[in-house]
């Protein structure tokens, strides 16, 4: 009996870190996938690099700030609202989080590509200028 009950308090907290994992797995797979197809379509041009060189910018700080800080803090915050506050709440508070977190990559990523703002940057990102 207090077996069963140990394996229900898991249960849950192991469910939601397996699909964090998963979640996880599939963005490294197809992150591999693009840069295969990114690759065979443009070969080893300049503008090649400018794009990985801002790329890199925003993804390293998608991972330590989403991948990292929000997955091991966010998801017991998250968790602790959602049993005492409700699941709108709970919602509410990731949308505000999401909204912020893709708000301060956004901007971090124009301070990339400012600094990166050579014809080669601007003619890959954006290629009607």
């Amino acid at each position: 009996m207090q077996l069963s009950a140990l394996f229900q308090r898991v249960r849950g907290p192991m469910l939601s870190s397996l699909i964090v994992m998963s979640g996880y797995l599939l963005s490294r797979v197809t992150g591999l996938l693009r840069e295969m197809v990114i690759s065979a379509q443009f070969g080893t041009i300049a503008q090649l690099g400018a794009y990985r060189a801002a790329f890199k910018v925003t993804d390293l700080l998608y991972m330590v700030i989403i991948g990292g800080a929000l997955g091991s803090s966010f998801i017991p915050v998250f968790i602790q609202v959602w049993d005492r506050d409700g699941a709108e709440r709970a919602w509410r508070l990731a949308s505000a989080v999401l909204t912020w977190a893709t708000g301060f990559v956004g901007s971090r990523q124009c301070c990339a590509l400012g600094l990166c703002s050579d014809h080669y940057g601007l003619a890959l990102c954006w290629p009607w200028l």
